[in-house]
């Protein structure tokens, strides 16, 4: 097993707030916690920041530990002011 913790700060830069959305890619083989999975952030340089904590649990004699993995998070953003 293995685990990292990934620190961020997003930085609005536009003048309209947003809100931030994160997914969770977790699958058998990888757990993905993240503090906070959805986020305002103010415009004129309003900022905010968080943790994405990935979890690898013990690997499966199936993988090859040797393979290189990748994960991906995506990050959405929208403007606060759209009324959905």
């Amino acid at each position: 097993g293995y685990s990292a913790d990934i620190n961020y700060t997003i930085k609005n830069n536009g003048s309209i707030p947003v809100i931030c959305t994160i997914n969770t890619p977790s699958t058998d083989l990888i757990i993905v916690d993240i503090e906070e999975s959805e986020m305002y952030i103010n415009g004129n340089g309003g900022s905010n920041y968080g943790c994405i904590k990935v979890i690898i649990n013990d690997i499966p004699e199936e993988f090859d530990v040797e393979q290189e993995y990748s994960l991906t998070v995506d990050m959405n953003f929208r403007q606060y002011n759209i009324i959905e």
